[in-house]
C-alpha cells in the first residue's frame, strides 16, 4: 500500500514530533550536565551556569532551563561563565550558545556559530575544550579590539590599557 500525498507529509511530522519529544527529554538534562562539567573543567563549579537565550542577565539568578529550546531546528542550549576580576569585586559575565543535534549516542554541537563537532555523548571533555578554545579567542579578540582602536578607549567603553 503506498501513501498518498498527504500522509507522506503526515508522517514526516509524525517523526519530527517523535525527535522533539526525545530532544526535550535528553537535552535538559544534558544541559545541566555540560554546565557541571565545564565548571570542574575549569576549576570553579560556582562559576557555570545555565543563562537565558536572549536579553538582559546576571549570574545571581537562577534561570534553571528558561533558555533552552528550539532555534532554526537545532537545541539551544545558553550557558554563561562569571570571570571574577583580579583586582577589584567585580566580575565579567560571558554568555554562549551551544546549538546540538543528536543521532543515537553521537551529539553534533556548535558554540555560537562555530563549525559544529561531532561527540559521543560520554564526552564532555572534548566539548569543555572546545568551549575553552572558544572563551580564549573571545577575550583574545576583545584585547585585540582594545588595543588597537583609540577610539573604542576615547568612549570610555572597554577595558583600560
Amino acid at each position: 500500500m503506498s501513501l498518498n500525498r498527504i500522509d507522506e507529509i503526515r508522517h514526516m511530522i509524525s517523526e519530527i514530533g517523535k525527535r522533539q519529544i526525545e530532544y526535550y527529554k535528553f537535552f535538559p538534562e544534558y544541559g545541566n550536565k555540560i554546565v557541571k562539567a565545564l565548571g570542574n573543567y575549569l576549576g570553579d563549579e560556582k562559576s557555570v551556569a545555565l543563562a537565558p537565550a536572549s536579553g538582559d542577565f546576571n549570574f545571581s539568578t537562577m534561570y534553571r532551563g528558561e533558555g533552552l529550546g528550539f532555534e532554526d531546528g537545532k537545541y539551544r542550549i545558553p550557558i554563561m561563565v562569571k570571570f571574577d576580576n583580579l583586582n577589584d569585586e567585580g566580575s565579567c559575565l560571558h554568555r554562549f550558545l551551544l546549538f546540538c543535534t543528536k543521532n543515537g549516542d553521537e551529539l553534533n554541537i556548535s558554540i555560537n556559530n562555530d563549525p559544529f563537532i561531532q561527540v559521543k555523548i560520554s564526552d564532555t571533555e572534548t566539548v569543555c575544550s572546545k568551549i575553552f578554545d572558544h572563551l580564549k579567542t573571545a577575550f583574545l579578540s576583545n584585547a585585540w579590539f582594545v588595543e588597537n582602536n583609540p577610539d573604542y578607549q576615547m568612549n570610555k567603553i572597554g577595558f583600560k590599557v
